[in-house]
């Protein structure tokens, strides 16, 4: 057995790559299926009235009619897809105003509901939400598949997402996400980003906001409520699971001055739209004559294959997650085999670099923040701006790793700095330059990373402030693991070193040790 040896570790390196080559396939097949429903969102968008996808308006089809044609097979995908949306009964739905908080104003059609600085005084209902700002539909969902679409203003917060019809109606508890009876995507005020809650949770979501027309799909028996950013291309932003217990609403919050959101899909089977499909069908009809030799599929076949579409994209999400499992833990173990054996890294902070309000303890593991200036030395090496310090010890070469645990309260950050980091000025900030690479742990448990001044925010929420920080130089990865049970991979940077590297530690309101 060779297995701890380095020709050990690097065969199961090697398996490693593999796996990680199997997934990065099974990651594109899931991809390619995302797509199509992206292709098949900019063909419907063309046809719906007032819901074309952002970016698209103004009816450019140039280069649309070459769009029809697609490799063998994947029009079937596409033709199904679009038949499990066309084919069942239009979701038509409308604001249900005695369930409206007296802060929500519900339009003539019953189609759009904005935030009233004034209380509008309703009618007494139980039906009515009495503390949130929100509305349900008044059609719900007890079973099959279900799509509409929404926009939301650019100004105030809103929220958008499902809830069971015994959802409660007072308390601060009854906002959408905010009870394991909701399920809730959240646009906040002036905030190009998304988040999702369910069961008081949230899950901050990476993408930036490109676009505020999301649609949204439900498929009640598979338990699955998905969002989709209408952008060019379309892009899933979130999917819940669950075992759904009762009918589902579909549910709208809005909150703050101009704050409002709008059901803007319709999905009713009049002229223009069975113009599109019978062109849709044409294109699609045209790809399939392309083919040579392709067999006509009799209609309980096709109708067999529209129903699995939906479970193959299932299917591919969930093998993604199983073998993202196997992966993370086979990274472990590799990495806990290269790091047997060897020491970890002994580090301590340089005092002669810490800002006059970060405080270092005596065996220089610590740095606080000190809410007094501290009036150190004067020192080229001291950071003039921002509470951080290096450390003492740097890494020319070679595999390190260290490991910290940062405090519950605050703000606060680890990672890695070339010795030539600015020490003064806003680019001096871990991360804020591309001289550094920085993981930040913010108020409310929010991680995320930066270099050269781009934020990356974490699709995985921490569960855990004790963090493993592995450096391999002459690879050029910086990697961050949160040390949970098991150790869970946080992010990688990717890049060739040209200085020696020191860690480097921010804090602001908060504490950071070395325990390693």
């Amino acid at each position: 057995m060779d297995g701890g040896t380095p020709r050990g570790q690097g065969g199961r390196i090697q398996q490693l790559g593999i796996k990680m080559h199997q997934l990065d396939l099974r990651v594109n097949i899931t991809e390619e299926l995302c797509n199509l429903a992206g292709t098949l969102g900019s063909l419907l968008a063309q046809g719906s009235d007032g819901a074309a996808l952002c970016g698209a308006e103004g009816a450019d089809n140039e280069g649309r009619e070459a769009d029809g044609i697609m490799a063998p097979g994947l029009a079937d995908t596409v033709l199904g897809i679009r038949r499990l949306i066309y084919g069942q009964e239009a979701t038509d739905l409308v604001l249900d105003i005695n369930t409206a908080g007296n802060h929500v104003s519900v339009s003539g059609d019953r189609k759009s509901a904005s935030y009233s600085q004034t209380e509008l005084h309703y009618p007494q209902s139980p039906e009515r939400f009495q503390d949130e700002p929100q509305a349900l539909s008044s059609r719900s969902f007890p079973s099959g598949r279900h799509y509409w679409e929404v926009e939301g203003s650019e100004s105030g917060g809103w929220g958008v997402g499902v809830a069971y019809p015994s959802i409660g109606r007072r308390g601060w508890q009854t906002s959408i996400g905010n009870n394991n009876n909701s399920w809730g995507l959240y646009r906040w005020y002036n905030n190009d980003r998304y988040t999702g809650r369910h069961d008081s949770k949230w899950t901050l979501l990476p993408p930036i906001v490109s676009c505020r027309r999301i649609g949204i799909w439900l498929d009640y028996e598979a338990g699955r409520l998905s969002f989709y950013e209408l952008s060019e291309p379309i892009r899933r932003l979130h999917t819940f699971t669950a075992s759904f217990t009762e009918p589902l609403h579909a549910a709208f919050w809005v909150r703050g001055e101009d704050a409002w959101v709008r059901i803007i899909r319709e999905r009713e089977k009049g002229a223009e739209v069975l113009t599109l499909e019978r062109e849709t069908d044409r294109q699609i009809r045209d790809s399939e004559d392309l083919t040579p030799g392709r067999e006509k599929l009799d209609p309980e076949t096709r109708i067999k294959e529209e129903a699995a579409v939906s479970h193959i994209i299932y299917k591919r999400e969930a093998e993604r997650e199983e073998l993202a499992g196997q992966m993370e833990a086979d990274t472990v173990l590799v990495i806990n085999g290269l790091m047997h054996g060897q020491e970890a890294t002994d580090l301590v902070l340089d005092i002669n670099t810490a800002h006059n309000r970060v405080s270092v303890s005596m065996d220089r593991k610590s740095a606080s923040y000190s809410l007094t200036e501290l009036h150190y030395p004067q020192s080229p090496e001291r950071f003039q701006d921002f509470p951080q310090a290096l450390s003492s010890r740097s890494f020319p070469s070679g595999r390190h790793y260290w490991e910290v645990e940062g405090s519950e309260s605050g703000d606060w950050g680890v990672g890695a700095a070339y010795p030539s980091i600015e020490r003064g000025g806003r680019q001096s900030w871990i991360g804020n330059n591309n001289k550094s690479w920085g993981l930040y742990r913010w108020r409310y448990n929010r991680f995320r990373v930066r270099h050269d001044s781009k934020w990356t925010y974490m699709a995985r929420v921490p569960s855990c402030r004790r963090i493993r920080i592995w450096l391999d130089y002459e690879a050029g990865r910086l990697s961050f693991y949160e040390l949970s049970e098991p150790i869970r991979h946080l992010h990688t940077f990717t890049a060739s070193f040209t200085e020696p590297l020191h860690a480097l530690l921010y804090v602001y309101g908060a504490w950071v040790r070395i325990i390693s």
